[in-house]
């Protein structure tokens, strides 16, 4: 069965059965191979491509070996997900110099090496989410200045040590939902000072991790719906970050524990919501604060689904 050429620039060759990446016509931009059984890249004739799908193939074996994708430059987007990876050797990504989204979802990959990313200095976007990371290494995401968005969701993350978002000042959303975090620490964030949106939804947690949040000082967005915490801070023991130290805010985490599973919503003047919830989708990643002033943050814990605005 034939590619189908959607356009000037765009070919797809979805689910054909294929052993063999086909080499793109000239001019080809965007080229879609998921659901194939493609083992190897070929060395030349990808150079002209932005977007690469290679979604659910089976490139474990070949990336394994490989010490660096070559004859790639212009490409803005890679989509590794479903290929079996379990390791990589640092440095593999490092010629992708325009890379901005890198999807690695759904691998079998355990551990996230020093210098991770090396050369990934325009990467705005990365997903691990569903693998079986257990360990992040100091400076992992470091070589990847730019990263704006990282999702570490669905893994078997226990502990968050200090140095592993060094130099992800401007990483503005990350998803650490569906993991085994018991505790976080202070000063794991002191480097992702533009930290806006955390997700720490359906870990182990038994209180909220005020320490570390001492330095999100911009954060507007915080999910801890489905942990283990039984009393939110309260007036006494809730000093950081700004955002939390807002007296109508602690009023609202404080009538958690007489409203579980029924939600609470401040529509007033502050701009604070407190939702009760089961989980969060990669698809609601948007803020959700109801004002438009640095201190209002949104805080969810439980059970119920959040309306459409």
């Amino acid at each position: 069965m034939s590619c189908e050429c959607v356009d000037n620039t765009t070919v797809t060759c979805l689910n054909k059965n294929l052993l063999d990446l086909p080499l793109p016509l000239q001019g080809t931009k965007y080229l879609s191979v998921s659901d194939n059984r493609i083992q190897a890249l070929p060395s030349k004739g990808l150079e002209e491509l932005h977007v690469l799908d290679l979604t659910n193939n089976d490139l474990s074996e070949w990336l394994t070996g490989a010490t660096r994708l070559v004859n790639m430059g212009n490409l803005t987007h890679l989509h590794l997900r479903g290929n079996g990876l379990s390791t990589f050797k640092t440095g593999l990504f490092q010629e992708l110099k325009n890379l901005t989204y890198l999807d690695l979802t759904e691998n079998n990959v355990k551990m996230i090496p020093q210098k991770f990313l090396q050369g990934l200095s325009k990467l705005q976007t990365l997903s691990l989410s569903l693998n079986q990371i257990h360990t992040l290494s100091c400076g992992a995401f470091e070589e990847a200045s730019e990263l704006r968005v990282l999702h570490l969701n669905s893994n078997n993350i226990e502990v968050l040590d200090t140095c592993v978002f060094e130099n992800c000042v401007n990483l503005n959303s990350l998803f650490l939902s569906n993991n085994h975090l018991k505790s976080v620490n202070q000063g794991t964030f002191r480097s992702a000072i533009g930290l806006v949106h955390l997700d720490l939804s359906s870990n182990m947690l038994i209180t909220v991790p005020t320490d570390a949040l001492k330095d999100t000082s911009n954060l507007t967005s915080l999910y801890l719906q489905k942990n283990a915490i039984s009393t939110p801070p309260t007036n006494d023991n809730v000093k950081s970050p700004a955002s939390l130290t807002d007296a109508k805010l602690k009023e609202l985490l404080e009538n958690i524990s007489e409203n579980q599973g029924e939600g609470v919503q401040d529509s007033g003047e502050t701009g604070h919501a407190v939702w009760f919830r089961d989980s969060v989708t990669e698809e609601e990643t948007g803020v959700r604060a109801r004002g438009s002033r640095a201190e209002d943050v949104e805080v969810l814990f439980g059970s119920d689904k959040i309306g459409q605005d």
